[in-house]
């Protein structure tokens, strides 16, 4: 029992002593360390807001490059064509039908006066010529002439029309007064196409039978010069007055394939000599002419456009280079060739019934009209 007591005591001081020591232990208080002032916004201060003005809905417009372009002067498209026996008339652009003027066997080629007022066709098979009041899209004579017609070049005075003839050893001369046939001038050779220089004075001809070329002074009708022998052949002739050339192209009449020639030849139109011969496309045939379809064509033009039959389309030739720079298909068998306003040029596709429109700052085909049937020449005037 003592033990017991003992040992009950020794446990009683122990609890006893250590409660005294925690009671003497100091109590920590820790130290806080104080929050930064917080930054008090100032009062915010309502702004009187300027209402929007009420904006008034306008048309949407589709984005343009550039200036908005000015539309074209409405012009009339004049379109010999041969198996129709018809000449079809088209105006505007884009292009719509008019007109047609029923005339002879297979009307060739076109041309139109300088003052835009009446176009003639070569009726090719009748060895007339159709005179055609542009504004009224009707006949108004019809002139023989003699066998076989083929190009039309007027004075530039318009008081008279030149026609060659294919198979004639004189081309015709008809007074535009009277419509009535002046006078058959014999030169020897038949003539193909015709041009008339810049400054009226000199009327050229190719002689494809005879491979060459016939210069007259138009007042005396006297020959100046005669050029034959040409080992290409002569179809169609381009006057350049800036730079006195002439381009001439080759082939004439294709029997075969082998007949289509590539060459053209420039000559010197003061001298008359050959200044170069270098091959321009497949096939070059014809060019847009002054006195001819040229009512629209811009003057000293660093190029100029010829159809090429072989290629089946046109061709742009550097005239100082003296080189093809632009190619462009239009359809099969494109023979004859207008200028049109802003540019374009209208481009007869013999074989396709069509008439391609080209815009030559472009240099894309813009549009393409469906015609009567194998049209040859056409030709661009102002619509009335």
């Amino acid at each position: 029992m003592k033990k017991i007591f003992l040992v009950h005591s020794i446990l009683i001081v122990s609890l006893l002593l250590a409660s005294c020591a925690m009671a003497a232990t100091p109590t920590v208080t820790p130290t806080l360390t104080p929050m930064p002032a917080v930054h008090v916004m100032p009062p915010i201060t309502e702004v009187a807001v300027t209402p929007l003005p009420t904006l008034t809905p306008t048309a949407v417009m589709t984005p343009t490059r550039g200036p908005t372009p000015t539309p074209l002067p409405e012009a009339r498209i004049f379109v010999a064509c041969e198996s129709a026996k018809v000449v079809d008339v088209w105006q505007g652009f884009p292009a719509r039908k008019v007109g047609e003027v029923k005339v002879g066997e297979y009307p060739h080629n076109i041309s139109a006066s300088n003052n835009g007022k009446y176009v003639a066709t070569a009726l090719r098979n009748d060895g007339t010529i159709s005179v055609i009041d542009a504004a009224a899209i009707k006949e108004i004579a019809r002139i023989p002439v003699g066998t076989t017609p083929h190009d039309l070049a007027w004075a530039p005075d318009d008081s008279l029309l030149y026609v060659t003839h294919e198979f004639q050893s004189y081309f015709s001369i008809i007074d535009t007064k009277t419509w009535k046939l002046l006078k058959h001038v014999d030169v020897k050779f038949a003539q193909h196409d015709i041009a008339i220089s810049f400054d009226g004075s000199e009327l050229w001809f190719t002689m494809n039978h005879y491979r060459g070329i016939l210069v007259l002074d138009r007042e005396t009708l006297k020959v100046k010069k005669e050029i034959t022998g040409f080992a290409n052949g002569s179809h169609d002739l381009t006057l350049i007055p800036e730079r006195d050339e002439v381009f001439v192209t080759s082939s004439g009449f294709i029997e075969t394939s082998s007949d289509a020639n590539p060459f053209v030849l420039v000559f010197d139109t003061k001298t008359y000599k050959l200044k170069d011969s270098k091959p321009m496309g497949f096939y070059p045939f014809h060019s847009v002419k002054k006195f001819r379809d040229g009512f629209y064509l811009e003057p000293n033009l660093p190029t100029f456009w010829l159809s090429d039959r072989g290629f089946g389309g046109v061709i742009e030739i550097d005239i100082a280079e003296r080189k093809v720079i632009t190619q462009l298909k239009t359809g099969k068998s494109p023979f004859h060739m207008s200028a049109g306003p802003g540019g374009l040029i209208y481009v007869a596709n013999h074989d396709d019934s069509t008439v391609s429109v080209v815009d030559t700052k472009k240099r894309v085909v813009v549009e393409t009209i469906k015609v009567a049937k194998d049209p040859h020449g056409v030709v661009v005037v102002p619509a009335p």
